[in-house]
């Protein structure tokens, strides 16, 4: 009876099966790609033209083919390449599909079949997409698989990144008002991937329309960037603290810890003796981010701290942030100092530091340039501690059970050319012929001497005495021969 097989063996023979289907289908899909097409090959040798040409230049001749190029540029774009050959592959998508490129892509991505091709539609798009196409854009998220969803997402937030600043909770309230109601999830997942601080109003118009996206915008509001607040948005946060469900508790204090309210720091030294050791420990992170204090878990140290906290702004703090508005220099100075021995309220602070930027008195702006740290485009944060921002206001580490997640790519897997399928399936082939055969073979042999043995016959022991003794010296120095004694017992 032949052998069961070995489970080395078996993985080796599943593995090399789906090595050769992955092959296959890398075959099929090149036979798939034309080829044969002179267009095609002309704009490959337009592509490869030596690294001195410019993008635009090559771009225009691409163009120069006219629309019958346009499907061509989405295969070569599948194909990849350095940064010269992107840029001449969008520059020509611009220039053939001119006015609206964006309408040509987005047309691909709903009609097309060929994944590789829509994903290479959703990259190019990125560079095109306007807040008029969020719509075709959620749903295109709420339908399409999970190989197009996460780059389908990634086009949206590029689209809500090109509305105005000003305008931005006017045009999302309208697109809210506009798409059906499966679309809405994906619309604030968007915007809280946008991390847009004008968007926090119509965040906090979605808390309590359902669960789900209440559930939805704390997660995502625990992942966003700290300095974006509103004060709507923070109250319906802080409702959540004492949610009979532990883990809206533990979001809205992850939430409440990053945006660094100091109104729920009372509630958050509350939740230090939560049931739920998840909660308990989002707890203790949202007070040291809050405050910048590695205090340990004991409920009463954070009272103590919060009390004289609270204490200390309202007899000095708030008078010493009216004083940021006086126009002497010393003054101001002198606020600032003291204002930083603040742990409590350093997000206002920072606020109120942020419009001496633009000060009447020079020297009142370059003291909040010397304390706050060069600004920064977009919203503004605080420079880095080592670039001279405020130490005590930049310390942030990330909540607890938080991964950061490395940024995706929207490059579409490159194909298995059609010389190396047909290398994979020689050698896939080869080698498992080899094993199949080696398998037969040791088959044959373990039944082979399975019926030829022979039955045990009798056992032979052989035991061996050896005996010698040492023979005195003679006179003259030599030792004569040991004498020996040898011998054998066989029994059978």
């Amino acid at each position: 009876m032949a052998r069961p097989l070995r489970p080395a063996l078996t993985s080796t023979i599943l593995g090399l099966s789906v090595l050769l289907l992955a092959a296959a289908l890398g075959l099929a899909r090149e036979d798939a790609v034309p080829e044969g097409d002179p267009l095609l090959a002309e704009c490959r040798k337009i592509l490869d033209a030596p690294a001195a040409s410019r993008a635009e230049g090559l771009a225009s001749l691409l163009a120069a083919r006219g629309p019958t190029v346009y499907p061509r540029l989405l295969i070569l774009h599948t194909e990849g390449g350095d940064a010269r050959r992107r840029e001449a592959i969008a520059l020509a998508v611009a220039k053939v599909a001119e006015p609206e490129p964006a309408a040509w892509l987005l047309a691909t991505v709903t009609g097309e079949t060929d994944v590789r091709i829509r994903l290479a539609a959703l990259d190019l798009l990125r560079d095109f997409a306007t807040p008029h196409h969020l719509a075709t854009l959620l749903s295109i998220v709420s339908s399409a698989g999970p190989d197009l969803r996460r780059p389908a997402e990634r086009v949206a937030v590029a689209a809500i990144d090109r509305i105005p600043e000003r305008a931005l909770p006017e045009v999302l309230r309208k697109l809210d008002d506009s798409i059906p109601q499966a679309h809405r999830l994906h619309l604030s997942e968007c915007v809280l991937l946008a991390s847009r601080t004008t968007s926090m109003s119509y965040l906090a118009g979605l808390l309590g329309r359902n669960r789900t996206m209440d559930l939805l915008v704390l997660s995502g509001l625990g992942r966003m960037p700290p300095g974006q607040e509103c004060a709507a948005l923070l109250e319906g946060i802080r409702g959540f603290l004492a949610d009979p469900d532990p883990a809206f508790r533990r979001q809205s204090a992850q939430a409440l810890g990053q945006l660094m309210d100091p109104l729920a720091a009372g509630e958050l030294i509350r939740l230090l003796e939560d049931d739920s050791e998840a909660v308990r420990s989002s707890a203790l992170w949202a007070l040291r981010n809050l405050s910048g204090l590695d205090l340990p878990a004991d409920i009463g140290r954070w009272r103590l701290w919060f009390e004289s906290e609270q204490r200390w702004w309202e007899e000095n703090g708030l008078k010493l942030l009216a004083d940021l508005g006086s126009p002497d220099p010393d003054a101001v100075a002198e606020a600032v100092r003291l204002l930083s021995l603040s742990t409590l309220h350093r997000r206002e602070v920072h606020a109120r530091l942020e419009e001496l930027r633009d000060s009447e008195s020079e020297s009142v702006r370059d003291l909040a340039e010397a304390v706050l740290g060069p600004a920064s485009s977009g919203d503004r944060q605080p420079g880095p501690a080592n670039q001279g921002g405020l130490v005590w206001f930049d310390r942030h580490t990330l909540p607890p059970e938080q991964q950061v997640e490395p940024e995706a790519t929207t490059e579409p897997p490159k194909e298995v050319s059609r010389s190396g399928a047909l290398i994979l399936v020689a050698i896939g082939g080869g080698v498992c012929l080899i094993l199949f055969l080696r398998l037969l073979g040791i088959s044959h042999a373990d039944r082979h001497r399975s019926l030829k043995a022979a039955a045990p016959g009798p056992i032979t022991i052989s035991i061996r005495h050896r005996w010698s003794k040492p023979r005195p010296s003679t006179p003259d120095g030599s030792t004569p021969p040991a004498f020996e004694i040898t011998s054998d017992v066989r029994r059978t």
